[in-house]
């Protein structure tokens, strides 16, 4: 399949990850020695502006896949790693394009974890995965229930070691969770996932 037919076609497979407080630590964990795998990576970090360009070089020297702060129209295609800007939402647009804006926020973030998880629509029924890290407030539960109703797998870090438990927890409380794991078992998963 040529780049263009990709494009066009959108990723077989995506990962959603949401974090915030201590997430950005899990977060190098996860992409220290990250394969290139056959699925497009999502990413809401709950952080300052300035720190956003920082965040995706970071996890650029870590993995084979190409990672960039998410801009307006970029297409989701499989072995990219995108980054949600500060300050504005992000969604996946007829699930092949990014789509950014402006808005108020929502669990008092922007962007928001949950906008971005329930973005999808049921085409990416056994297709996608969502993952909740380390943060304070609940931001991601209502994401978490939208992937699980529409057939996508749900995972959230363990809260006995996540920095801050919040987050998680609330995930977990929903019901909708598959599976709490350490960020060594997310890594394996997510791997596991996209070969799957």
């Amino acid at each position: 399949m040529t780049n263009m037919e990709q494009i066009m076609k959108g990723p077989d497979k995506i990962i959603v990850i949401g974090s915030s407080t201590g997430g950005t630590h899990v977060l190098f964990n996860l992409f220290t020695d990250f394969p290139r795998i056959n699925a497009a990576i999502l990413i809401v970090q709950h952080m300052p502006q300035q720190m956003n360009n920082r965040l995706a070089a970071r996890i650029q020297c870590g993995t084979k896949m190409e990672v960039s702060v998410a801009t307006e129209g970029s297409p989701v295609i499989i072995g990219k790693i995108f980054i949600a800007p500060s300050g504005r939402h992000m969604k996946v647009f007829h699930d092949k394009e990014i789509k950014l804006f402006c808005g108020e926020k929502v669990n008092y973030v922007c962007p928001s974890i949950d906008v971005l998880m329930m973005s999808f629509s049921k085409k990416y029924q056994g297709k996608i995965m969502g993952i909740v890290l380390s943060g304070m407030g609940k931001d991601g539960t209502e994401g978490i229930r939208h992937i699980k109703e529409i057939g996508g797998q749900t995972i959230v870090q363990n809260p006995l070691y996540s920095t801050v438990r919040s987050m998680p927890e609330s995930a977990i409380l929903s019901g909708y969770v598959d599976k709490i794991l350490s960020f060594a078992e997310i890594k394996e998963s997510m791997v596991e996932f996209a070969g799957s």
